[in-house]
């Protein structure tokens, strides 16, 4: 099964989608993914989306070591999701405002 480690430095306040550009931003055929979200501060929520389909909104993200690989299960958003072929995969951590 195809992996990506993605690392993506996360300012207050912001959001960005780490799948941006990557190359399982696309996804060519039907499959079976799993996307694991982890971050080494609290307060960080993930949306995770599969073309128009929201899978999580502003979940709650699982609190790891920074520099550690995730291990599945057990991260946010880690169950397996049917996706169709050509929908786009993203996944979005956000620091809410406090």
């Amino acid at each position: 099964m195809p992996t990506i480690n993605i690392k993506t430095p996360l300012a207050a306040n912001a959001s960005v989608n780490v799948m941006t550009d990557s190359v399982f931003e696309l996804i060519q055929e039907p499959s079976s993914v799993s996307i694991g979200v982890a971050a080494d501060a609290t307060g960080v929520l993930a949306t995770i989306q599969s073309g128009g389909d929201v899978l999580l909104e502003e979940g709650p993200v699982s609190v790891k070591t920074i520099n550690i690989l995730p291990v599945f299960p057990g991260l946010t958003g880690s169950n397996p999701r049917p996706m169709p072929g050509g929908s786009r995969c993203a996944s979005r951590p956000t620091v809410p405002r406090r």
